[in-house]
C-alpha cells in the first residue's frame, strides 16, 4: 500500500531527525495503541529487541488465528457448493439415463 509506505518513510525520517521511535510512531499513526505502548516501554527499558520480538510474535499469532478462523468459516460454504455441484451433476446424469431408457423402451 502506497500510503503505508509513505507513512513508514516519514517515520524513518523523523527517527533520523532525532525523534524517538515511539514519538515518530505516534506521529505516523500506523501502529495500534498496544504497539505504541510496547515501543515506548522498550525504549525506556533498553529492551527494544525483546519488545519488538514479542510484538512481532503477537502480531504473527494474531494473523495466523485470523486466517484459520476465515478458513474455518469458508469450509462449510465450500462443502455446500460442492454438494450442490455434485447433486446437480447427479440429476443431469440420471435425467439423461432416464430419457435414454424411455426412448429405447418405445
Amino acid at each position: 500500500d502506497a500510503r503505508f509506505r509513505r507513512k513508514l518513510t516519514e517515520l524513518c525520517a523523523a527517527v533520523v531527525g532525532g525523534q524517538t521511535l515511539a514519538q515518530a510512531a505516534v506521529g505516523a499513526k500506523v501502529f495500534p495503541p498496544i504497539a505504541l505502548n510496547l515501543i515506548t516501554i522498550g525504549e525506556e527499558s533498553g529492551q527494544m529487541s525483546t519488545v519488538l520480538d514479542r510484538l512481532a510474535r503477537g502480531f504473527d499469532r494474531g494473523a495466523r488465528e485470523a486466517v484459520q478462523k476465515a478458513l474455518a468459516m469458508l469450509e462449510p460454504a465450500f462443502t455446500l457448493v460442492l454438494g450442490v455441484l455434485v447433486g446437480g451433476l447427479a440429476i443431469v446424469v440420471i435425467g439423461t439415463l432416464y430419457k435414454t431408457m424411455m426412448a429405447v423402451g418405445r
